[in-house]
């Protein structure tokens, strides 16, 4: 890959902590985003983007298949949650595939995916994306390309999926095993939930499978 079609995340931030290391990307001119999508038949954009403080960071799974070329399963998702359902962008802000490639998702409109600008670590703002019902402002959502309702993510896509929260939890000062009283900043609706959540934690789904599931408490120990 290009120069142009990857990044580092890590690097954008000042005063890391040891063991977090900069995380390389995809970035959406790599997986061939048609920024098109985003916009509406006038030119405005479908999906304005907003800023809030960080306070959790939840995962996904895809419950799919995933392609032979995972580039066209990250697609998939954009188009479905840009398209299908109208929302003018694609929904989590990093994918991971089984390989343990990490793809930039949510447009930012900013040099770095997740934020709109280098994040200064424990202080970090994330544009809002769309992963957890009612509950998106503040909430980093981070998912894994593949169905883990019977079987567990490669190791390849746990160790990057590790690194990520590493790096995530590192940026935006959350305990990844700490509880998290969550206050969604517009609705001011309430939840408690882990630092790294899995999306079942927030309720009302089994994702992200029930296999994974019942071993995450692994990847929050790694993280």
């Amino acid at each position: 890959m290009s120069r142009e079609t990857t990044g580092t995340l890590a690097a954008a931030g000042a005063g890391l902590p040891a063991g977090v290391r900069d995380l390389v990307y995809v970035r959406r001119a790599g997986w061939w985003a048609d920024e098109s999508l985003r916009f509406d038949a006038s030119g405005a954009e479908v999906w304005p983007r907003d800023l809030h403080p960080v306070q959790a960071v939840t995962v996904h799974h895809t419950a799919l298949g995933v392609a032979a070329d995972p580039h066209e399963s990250v697609r998939a998702v954009y188009r479905l949650h840009a398209v299908e359902n109208g929302w003018g962008d694609i929904g989590y802000h990093l994918l991971i595939d089984p390989a343990g490639t990490v793809y930039e998702g949510r447009h930012t409109g900013g040099p770095v995916p997740v934020f709109a600008a280098a994040p200064l670590p424990g202080r970090a703002s994330a544009v809002t994306a769309g992963h957890v019902g009612g509950r998106n402002p503040g909430n980093i959502g981070v998912c894994l390309l593949g169905d883990f309702t019977g079987a567990m993510p490669t190791e390849a896509a746990l160790s990057s999926l590790v690194s990520v929260l590493r790096t995530l939890c590192a940026l935006a000062g959350v305990d990844p095993r700490a509880g998290v009283a969550y206050v969604n900043p517009v609705t001011g609706d309430r939840a408690t939930v882990p630092g790294t959540a899995m999306h079942r934690d927030w309720g009302g789904t089994a994702c992200p499978g029930a296999a994974f599931a019942a071993r995450f408490d692994e990847v929050r120990g790694r993280v």
